[in-house]
């Protein structure tokens, strides 16, 4: 892990393990992992891990994972952790006040386009491609808004 950054990533969707490998390749291995369960794909009823579960094992990376069912019974777990700061991508679940504040620092959410121009119940990863947008949003997740104010521009991934 690069410094010592304490991480828990939140993500379950195809772009959230597109930022995971971002920060993983920059050196930054996230502590914790909190993803959504593993469930039945297709007409067989496949049970399919998430994208962001199938690049840790992947990678290899000695990342601890948590597939919550309810997201209050990962509280206690992610405390034993001392965790520096939370990153969110494309997780798709509404967090507790007490989860968002766990980490030192706080909770950052990565946007996969440039918000609030692009805002929408799910912004498509591919949308800031279509308009030609150059950037993706990093905010502060509040519990008050769940965009939360906007600090920073960083290059979309």
């Amino acid at each position: 892990m690069k410094g010592t950054i304490r991480y828990v990533f939140l993500g379950s969707a195809d772009f959230s393990a597109v930022v995971l490998t971002v920060l993983g390749k920059g050196g930054f291995i996230p502590a914790a992992v909190v993803t959504n369960p593993d469930r039945p794909v297709g007409r067989k009823h496949i049970l399919t891990p998430p994208p962001v579960k199938t690049l840790i094992a992947r990678e290899g990376w000695p990342t601890k994972i948590f597939q919550p069912e309810r997201m209050k019974d990962i509280i206690l777990p992610l405390t034993s952790l001392d965790l520096d700061l939370g990153v969110m991508a494309a997780f798709g679940r509404v967090l507790p006040a007490s989860l968002l504040a766990l980490p030192r620092h706080g909770t950052v959410g990565v946007h996969p386009s440039l918000l609030p121009r692009d805002r929408g119940a799910t912004p498509e990863a591919s949308h800031p491609v279509i308009v030609s947008s150059t950037c993706s949003r990093v905010s502060r997740v509040t519990r008050t808004s769940p965009i939360g104010s906007i600090h920073d521009l960083a290059p979309r991934v």
